[in-house]
């Protein structure tokens, strides 16, 4: 196996939201008061070359984020908690074209969680099986899920994915897990916290283990 780590793009978001400052809804607030940012980060997604077909962990983000009014203005987050910079090239599509895979040649592609930087390039996904929590599915639906961070009006009009429960099968210390291909080399299990429903990613070869773990 290989897996192939694809930087789509950049996010600086609030010095505070990375130290977690408070709790509740003071938390928020002292995120969205703060106006130190960190350094550009990278916005990750994963590309898994298995003898069983690629599998894609996170659709990374898409360019349209620089257009006027991708980001909901009305939403303080993206108002004052987050800046990206993302261009054309650098998303999923052309990232996967450039190691000579192609949209047929994947899979599944899974998505630990619904965020912007994580699933914004799903529109390259149009024919291929997408995994998602169930509980991500429901935390980010509807007019809740737009006050919670998720700009769910920009998803993909096709955009139904393969709804995932993790069954009580132990792996490890995680309670939930369940496996991704017929060799079970590569694993689910459920990391909840930055999301209630977030999702993570263990691959296995010999006794090497590797975590794509979203934002955990």
């Amino acid at each position: 196996m290989k897996i192939h780590v694809d930087q789509t793009g950049t996010v600086a978001i609030n010095t505070r939201q990375t130290l977690g400052q408070g709790h509740g809804s003071r938390r928020l607030l002292n995120t969205f008061l703060d106006r130190e940012w960190t350094e550009p980060l990278p916005i990750y997604a994963y590309a898994i070359e298995h003898p069983e077909g690629v599998i894609v962990v996170d659709s990374g983000e898409t360019s349209r984020t620089a257009e006027s009014g991708y980001f909901p203005g009305w939403h303080p987050y993206f108002r004052f908690g987050v800046r990206e910079w993302v261009s054309p090239e650098e998303e999923i599509g052309p990232q996967l074209r450039r190691l000579g895979v192609s949209p047929a040649d994947v899979r599944q592609v899974v998505l630990t969680h619904l965020h912007t930087d994580h699933a914004g390039g799903l529109n390259y996904f149009p024919h291929n099986e997408i995994l998602v929590s169930r509980a991500d599915v429901e935390y980010a639906a509807g007019l809740g899920g737009r006050l919670r961070g998720y700009p769910n009006n920009r998803f993909p009009t096709w955009f139904e994915p393969t709804i995932v429960d993790l069954p009580a099968v132990p792996f490890g210390p995680f309670p939930q897990s369940r496996p991704l291909t017929r060799a079970g080399d590569v694993v689910l299990v459920p990391v909840p916290g930055h999301t209630p429903g977030q999702i993570g990613v263990v691959v296995m070869e010999g006794a090497k283990r590797i975590f794509l773990a979203g934002d955990t």
